[in-house]
């Protein structure tokens, strides 16, 4: 699966707003410009707007978390794949899915490959998340079951 999708930039910027007196917005007046607590994330190769968040926010870029994950997956010695079904990227939320295909859950009906799931967003839909476990799609509208256990992507794991 290509990833390239997965790595586009984003910056925070500041929010201008109409000031009432001139027909369009001055950049350049930061008298225009939204106080703190609050600040734009835009993706940067196509200035699209993405969320306004607060100051306090702190932006964790999708390529920084899939170099670190990927860095650790390789120094494993268990064979991995990066799953196209389940994963996914839009300008404001990602997912990938990565697979395990030598190691399973089984039970007396089924047998379920060791997945992780790496969860990130700009618009606060949920922070860096990290699951790992039997992983299965259950409904056409995305509702997933696991069998482990779900975990906060901690900063002693991705290093920052």
């Amino acid at each position: 699966m290509d990833l390239s999708e997965f790595m586009f930039t984003v910056e925070e910027r500041d929010i201008a707003i109409h000031d009432g007196a001139n027909s369009l917005i001055d950049l350049e007046n930061t008298n225009t410009h939204l106080e703190a607590p609050y600040k734009a994330i835009v993706r940067s190769d196509t200035n699209t707007p993405i969320s306004v968040v607060k100051s306090s926010y702190k932006v964790l870029p999708n390529e920084i978390l899939i170099n670190k994950l990927m860095r650790e997956l390789v120094r494993l010695d268990t064979p991995f794949q990066v799953g196209d079904f389940h994963s996914f990227c839009n300008d404001v939320r990602m997912r990938l899915m990565i697979r395990f295909p030598e190691l399973y859950l089984r039970d007396s009906e089924s047998e379920i490959a060791l997945s992780i799931f790496l969860q990130n967003s700009y618009d606060l839909i949920c922070g860096v998340n990290y699951y790992f476990g039997a992983i299965r799609k259950v409904c056409t509208n995305g509702m997933f079951f696991w069998s482990s256990y779900q975990t906060v992507l901690c900063q002693t794991y991705i290093g920052l």
